[in-house]
């Protein structure tokens, strides 16, 4: 019988990402295995992308550089800063109907701390980050399988919006 395919979706929701985090924190601590060695494709959608490129992140000896427990520490110091949204930006992206609805300037400051020079390529195992464009209007797929194949897709990791 063949092996199934074991996939986990991270949906997005803000600050209470830091709730599947804590999810994946009890999976790692039960299973004495780093998330990334559990399934075969981790996904996520904004806070939940964040969480899968945390957990799918190599160190330099091609381990996890991230536990779940230090994603949930990510969000406990720095999810306040991340997910805030000041009310001027709020009423100059129509509550993120026009724009994001974070401004960028404080994920783009936790993307450079905890993943520097990553790159989607080297994910350890296959990531796919759902996305929008916004200027486009339409869906974008950060995924590592391609980014393997297609040099053009391999982002890094130290920007969360398409270049």
């Amino acid at each position: 019988m063949d092996r199934p395919f074991k996939v986990l979706s991270i949906d997005g929701g803000g600050i209470r990402g830091i709730i599947p985090a804590l999810v994946l924190t009890d999976i790692e601590r039960r299973t004495g295995r780093p998330i990334s060695s559990l399934f075969d494709l981790i996904a996520g959608t904004s806070t939940g992308g964040i969480i899968a490129l945390g957990v799918t992140k190599p160190n330099e000896q091609g381990e996890p550089a991230y536990r779940a427990d230090e994603i949930v520490d990510l969000y406990a110091k720095r999810g306040k800063r991340i997910f805030s949204s000041p009310l001027m930006h709020q009423l100059s992206t129509a509550w993120g109907l026009l724009d994001e609805k974070y401004a960028a300037k404080e994920v783009e400051k936790v993307f450079d701390d905890y993943f520097g020079e990553a790159r989607l390529k080297d994910a350890l195992t296959n990531v796919l980050v759902t996305s929008f464009e916004i200027e486009l209007r339409s869906p974008w797929f950060f995924r590592s399988n391609r980014a393997r194949t297609e040099p053009d897709r391999d982002f890094p990791w130290m920007s969360p919006s398409r270049p």
